[in-house]
């Protein structure tokens, strides 16, 4: 630990004396009006169908460059609340391609529940990955394919970079859901009472003492970040989208989630040729560290910043936090 909080505060010092490029709370709404949103949406919103049938939606930025940055966000987020993400990267020379994975963001829900975070098996979200990249031909078209994954994203983008070897020039990854953070329960005996719920056929049931949400959460009860401005932004576009409001995740997803995170952990040396930036909140509620911190360890190409003051979206978080971190980024896909 001494390592990542040595790392952090350095990266913190150099990141503060630079330039900042990101967009301003100060004034955010019209700037995100004027500046990120003509942007994203120089790009397209298109779907494809999954092998199962599944309807799957993306969005790609195309400007004719031979790298691309492929974006996973995570469990809720839909594509679009990265809009200032990819419009904070615009000048690093990548074309962008946004994935929403399968029942949640535009993609199809599978449940008459929209609300519930389900998936039948975890290994869906990987061949999902499969098909977007023939259907996009990327292989052939980018020189360089650098994956940038929160969460349950960042997990997923890494198993998938473990089954395809090379595949990823770089990888940057925020709070990535290799370890749930099950409040003061142990994983093996929730994953135990999962199991026991799916095999009771209640595996799309939300879990214990989860359900829909039915009124907009306040800010000042939020765990994601401490930027009011970019929480609303959130907001905004749940409200002018309810279909992207999501409820409590389901036992199936609970314990697809907990095999997720241990396989990508087994198969962590699979990892050791990609350069890989990783983020940790100091303030986590989702995401243990333990898992994290022994992976990059043990990877010497992987490098991890722990930031003081944030919470779990990190990319989300406040100017002072967030500005750094995109600079160390910006710096890392140089």
């Amino acid at each position: 630990m001494k390592k990542l909080i040595k790392r952090s505060v350095l990266f913190l010092s150099l990141g503060l004396s630079l330039q900042a490029q990101a967009i301003s709370e100060i004034d955010y709404q019209k700037t995100y009006q004027d500046k990120v949103m003509p942007f994203y949406e120089s790009g397209s919103t298109l779907s494809f169908k999954a092998r199962d049938g599944v309807e799957l939606s993306y969005h790609k930025i195309g400007k004719g460059n031979k790298k691309l940055i492929f974006i996973m966000t995570g469990r809720t987020e839909p594509t679009s609340k990265y809009k200032e993400v990819v419009f904070d990267l615009k000048d690093a020379g990548f074309d962008f391609l946004l994935l929403d994975a399968r029942g949640q963001g535009y993609s199809e829900r599978e449940l008459k529940d929209k609300q519930k975070g389900w998936v039948k098996s975890y290994k869906d979200y990987l061949t999902d990955i499969d098909e977007l990249f023939s259907t996009e031909d990327l292989k052939s078209k980018y020189s360089e394919i650098v994956f940038l994954g929160h969460s349950m994203g960042g997990a997923i983008g890494l198993r998938y970079a473990q089954l395809n070897p090379g595949l990823f020039s770089k990888i940057i990854v925020n709070s990535p859901m290799i370890e749930l953070k099950l409040g003061d329960k142990n994983e093996r005996l929730v994953a135990t009472l999962m199991r026991l719920n799916v095999l009771m056929g209640k595996g799309k049931n939300y879990i214990p003492g989860g359900g829909p949400t039915r009124a907009e959460g306040r800010f000042e009860e939020n765990k994601v970040t401490s930027s009011q401005s970019r929480f609303e932004m959130a907001r905004v576009l749940e409200r002018e989208e309810p279909r992207l409001i999501m409820g409590a995740s389901t036992n199936q997803w609970v314990l697809e989630g907990i095999k997720l995170g241990r396989k990508t952990f087994r198969k962590r040396a699979k990892l050791a040729k990609t350069k890989m930036l990783l983020f940790q909140a100091e303030t986590e509620h989702f995401s243990r560290y333990k898992r994290q911190d022994k992976l990059c360890k043990e990877l010497v190409n992987c490098e991890a910043n722990l930031i003081h003051g944030a919470k779990h979206e990190i990319l989300m978080e406040r100017d002072s936090i967030r500005e750094p971190v995109m600079k160390k980024i910006l710096s890392f896909l140089k």
